[in-house]
């Protein structure tokens, strides 16, 4: 019977890889984001639904400006990922653009 061998998808980033996109190597970065952004994606669109497909793609995209500012912070040896990283990096920039988000019924109702 033949076997079909199917790679695995990566899904950390390894340390050699992050050391490069730190240096600033664009495949390196490229790999990062290609990694990542399906989940910060929808990450972004979960807690911004109803914004528009813009202001989503924006937020996304900013969040991977903070990660990529704060990378050469990141302890590849630690007990963090960086998939935990790149989703903090998320509230932050949902203060900015959320700021004008109705508040809950609960708040509001008294």
């Amino acid at each position: 019977m033949l076997r079909v061998a199917y790679a695995t998808p990566a899904t950390e980033l390894d340390a050699p890889t992050v050391r490069r996109a730190v240096r600033g190597d664009a495949d390196a970065s490229r790999v990062l984001v290609e990694l990542y952004q399906g989940r910060v994606f929808a990450m972004v669109s979960r807690m911004l639904a109803g914004r528009g497909r813009a202001t989503i793609e924006d937020t996304a995209q900013d969040t991977f400006l903070q990660v990529f500012r704060q990378l050469a912070r990141f302890d590849v040896a630690g007990r963090a990922r960086l998939s935990t990283r790149t989703s903090r990096r998320w509230p932050r920039m949902r203060r900015t653009v959320g700021s004008s988000r109705p508040r809950s019924r609960r708040t509001t109702q008294r």
